[in-house]
Formats: structure tokens, sequence, C-alpha cells
């Protein structure tokens, strides 16, 4: 009985992993073109750091996770990432917190950088709040974007499942 429930559970895993993952896809397919969209599994973001401005506390090369947060529980030292422009997105730390006539902006600095930022954040510029870096996890993230890696990946979670279930039908059949 306690097998028959960690196959079942191995099986729903490969299958939100696999669901995750086509997710993924179909969502990258969709926004080629689109230079501002940030891929998302269920709101969460995640990113590649480009730039050395946040040294040492998160590395160029590094993965920053991001959760979708509502601007009146952030505060001063949280590290958030924000849109500049078009397609410039930047991930500092808080350094002030300015509640205005019912608006919250963030003033934020690089933990590497001299000054602050000259911008004041405002909530429609925000992207989120840092919850979780991945040392270096932005080159394995560049690595698996290449359409060759995704589809190889896909095919191994594929072959694992169709074996697993092979085995329980071998087993079932009385075979050894």
């Amino acid at each position: 009985m306690k097998e028959k429930a960690l196959k079942w559970m191995g099986n729903i895993l490969i299958f939100l992993l696999l669901a995750s993952i086509l997710s993924l896809f179909y969502t990258r397919i969709k926004h080629k073109n689109d230079k501002n969209y940030i891929p998302s599994v269920f709101g969460i973001r995640f990113m590649t750091v480009l730039s050395g401005s946040m040294q040492p506390n998160i590395e160029v090369g590094d993965l920053v996770v991001i959760k979708p947060i509502i601007p009146k529980n952030i505060k001063k030292g949280d590290v958030i990432t924000y849109r500049l422009t078009d397609n410039i997105f930047i991930t500092h730390r808080v350094i002030d917190v300015i509640h205005d006539n019912g608006e919250y902006l963030f003033i934020t600095k690089g933990d590497a950088n001299n000054v602050r930022d000259d911008e004041k954040i405002n909530f429609s510029q925000l992207v989120g709040k840092v919850f979780l870096i991945i040392p270096s996890g932005g080159y394995i993230l560049y690595f698996l974007k290449k359409p060759i890696i995704f589809a190889l990946l896909i095919l191994i979670l594929l072959i694992t499942f169709i074996v697993g279930e092979m085995q329980i039908f071998h087993l079932k059949k009385g075979g050894a």
C-alpha cells in the first residue's frame, strides 16, 4: 500500500513538473517577440541578474525569484525588482518608502553603488519582491531556454513516466 501511495505521489510530481514546463514553453512561444514579458509559474517570476550593482549579496548570473507584493507590504531593506523602461528591469534594495496621498513610492539603491537611484519607483513599475536568490541559477535558466535542451528535458520526463508505468504494468502481470 505504501509503495502504491509513493508511486502515485511520484506520478503527480512528474505530471506537475511536466505541466509547468509545458506552460513555460507555451508562454515563451506566445510572447517570443515581447521583450517586456517576464515568464512566471503560478505568479512567481524568474530573472537573471545582468549587472554587479547588488554585489556581494547578488552576483552577476544569479537567478532571482520574485513574488508579487502589494506596495504597503514593502519596507526599508527589501530587495525589489522594477521596470525602469521598456525591456530594462532593475533589482535593487529599498532604502526609503514614501507614502504620499495614498500612493507608495520607493527609493532604491544597488548594494554596490555609492548613490541612490535617481527615480522614485511607483506601483506601476513594480514587478515584485525578491524572496529567493539562486547562485548562478541564471546561467542554468539561459541553458534551459535553448529549444533543443528544452525538448530533451521534456523527452526525459516523458520517458521516465512511461518507463515507470511499464514497470508497474509488468509487475501486475506477474513478471519479475
